[in-house]
């Protein structure tokens, strides 16, 4: 029985476990999209007060604010001119932190066009994002910002919600398992012990278990068919019990009859042996009286 109740339980929480870890999924993937789309509107948002002038130049020189600005970790930031010299540069340096590759962005940059891409970390200093974007001032592209971050952070955000989402399902499994072991319980299984139960003692011998399962589904259908049965059976035995228990009265009425009749047939030989007794002593006699006229004679 308890065979049945896992073999439920695991057509039951095996679909639901996937459909969790689908949707666990596909959360994550959407928390991942979402981290990289903050992030984007974030460095849109600092190239912005660079253009307006709410923020100066030298700021991209400052990790620490830039980091808690972008709320990123900061691997690199620097401003280029044309020439791709770093006009200024987080890393105190003189010398750019393009690649050659690189440059073709930083050319596109000043016609206006803004570069992200995703980057290997053995390059730029454990970067794994660089943007490449123009700076533009009263309508002019004045320099271009260089920027490598790393995804630590958002990385470390997208951790922390897949344990939540993992916790989540593993929770929300445990707790269907146990409602709906009650549930199987309450509404099922109790009926199927009560039917196993009842089955049993039938099996033993015992008619008179009744069959009680009140559901009206097809449990309750086959628990009636197990009384119908049951009864039918009883029945059966109890028309055989008073076939055999007439037949015992018979035989004992015919055995007393028989009894009866023997000890009036004893009594008789009993009787005629008598006689015949009699009837040869009176025969001897009658000899003897005989044998006693002729000798006088």
């Amino acid at each position: 029985m308890h065979s049945l109740k896992y073999k439920i339980l695991l057509l039951t929480l095996v679909p639901l476990a996937l459909s969790l870890l689908i949707i666990g999924g596909l959360s994550v993937y959407n928390k991942i999209g979402t981290e990289r789309e903050l992030l984007l509107g974030r460095l849109n948002a600092y190239r912005i007060l660079l253009e307006s002038g709410d923020l100066a130049f030298e700021t991209s020189t400052d990790k620490v604010k830039l980091e808690s600005l972008l709320d990123e970790k900061v691997e690199f930031s620097e401003i280029i001119d044309r020439n791709y010299f770093p006009i200024y540069s987080s890393e105190n340096s003189v010398a750019p932190l393009i690649t050659d590759e690189e440059k073709k962005d930083i050319d596109e940059a000043f016609d206006g066009i803004e570069t992200t891409k995703n980057i290997g970390k053995e390059n730029h200093r454990n970067a794994a994002f660089v943007i490449i974007s123009p700076l533009i001032v009263n309508y002019r592209v004045v320099a271009v910002l260089h920027q490598g971050l790393s995804n630590e952070k958002s990385s470390q955000r997208v951790m922390d919600y897949i344990l939540y989402i993992l916790v989540f399902i593993v929770m929300g499994i445990a707790i269907c398992f146990i409602l709906i072991s009650l549930l199987l319980n309450k509404l099922i299984l109790r009926d199927i012990y009560q039917l196993k139960k009842s089955t049993i003692e039938i099996q033993k011998g015992n008619l008179d278990a009744k069959i009680e399962v009140n559901s009206k589904d097809e449990i309750g259908e086959l628990a009636g068919a197990f009384e119908s049965m049951r009864l039918a059976i009883k029945k059966q035995q109890d028309e055989l019990e008073g076939y055999s228990k007439n037949l015992e009265r018979k035989v004992e009425d015919r055995t007393q009859e028989l009894r009866t009749k023997n000890e009036e047939l004893e009594k008789f030989n009993k009787i005629a042996v008598g006689r015949e007794l009699k009837m040869l002593e009176l025969k001897n006699k009658i000899a003897e009286l005989e044998g006693g006229f002729q000798k006088k004679e």
